[in-house]
């Protein structure tokens, strides 16, 4: 019996795998042309963050650094780059 866990466990997870991508494929919400979408160059429709962005960002070892995230659409690829309130990022140390 202690044999069968192992496959019945490999055996559900082979079974999910193949149900779970229908499953979100039909509840995918984002259709071409909808409010505030990309279509990227491979068809799929993803939410358009291209903008400024507020961000906070919490390092264990450097602390906080707050400033604003960039985003920018390239082709199909997302540009990501942050830029801090100062000149230098304000660090704050982390309670942690």
């Amino acid at each position: 019996m202690r044999k069968m866990i192992p496959i019945l466990i490999l055996a559900i997870a082979f079974l999910l795998n193949f149900t779970a991508s229908p499953v979100a494929e039909m509840l995918n919400p984002l259709k071409a042309g909808a409010p505030n979408t990309v279509t990227l160059a491979d068809g799929n429709v993803v939410y358009d963050l291209n903008g400024e962005w507020d961000a906070v960002i919490v390092n264990k070892q450097y602390g906080v650094s707050k400033g604003v995230v960039k985003i920018t659409q390239e082709g199909n690829k997302f540009v990501i780059s942050f830029i801090p309130f100062h000149r230098c990022p304000v660090l704050i140390p982390a309670i942690m």
